[in-house]
């Protein structure tokens, strides 16, 4: 029987428009949050040379990861080029067009299929089941407010 190594991490929250307290490059595992607010995850993706970070919320029941446009722009991605889908949420619908990209988050590295949101009024970046959650071992231990990563 082999035993898996997880990373602890303390999970804290940004407010929104909070300095994310990372640089271009690097990623801290520690960051400031209120337990109302949920889950936030700061992350970094990359593609062709050019790298954004930014911070995206844990959404366990969203299907994908979904980014702001702003994000794509920052890449130097032409959004339209992918490919379109449409997603119904309780929040309402929108669409996104999906790339791959790289992913970091808390030092793990991995490639995976996203979405950037058609409409620049777009706000919200959350971090679904493809693309996030089925690259990496998660725990949640919310009374804690600790999160365990590790590489799937």
């Amino acid at each position: 029987m082999s035993c898996t190594s997880f990373r602890k991490i303390r999970f804290h929250l940004f407010r929104a428009g909070e300095n994310a307290g990372f640089a271009k490059a690097s990623i801290h595992p520690i960051v400031t949050l209120r337990a109302a607010d949920g889950i936030n995850v700061p992350i970094t993706l990359s593609i062709g040379g050019q790298t954004v970070g930014l911070i995206a919320k844990l959404d366990t029941g969203a299907a994908n990861c979904n980014f702001e446009r702003k994000y794509a722009e920052i890449l130097g991605l032409e959004i339209e080029s992918g490919p379109l889908q449409r997603f119904r949420t309780v929040a309402g619908s929108f669409a996104a067009y999906r790339h791959e990209v790289t992913m970091q988050t808390f030092g793990i590295e991995f490639s995976a299929a996203v979405f950037f949101a058609q409409d620049a009024a777009f706000s919200r970046n959350f971090l679904g089941r493809s693309g996030w959650l089925d690259r990496l071992r998660i725990g949640i231990i919310d009374y804690d407010r600790t999160l365990f990563l590790g590489p799937y």
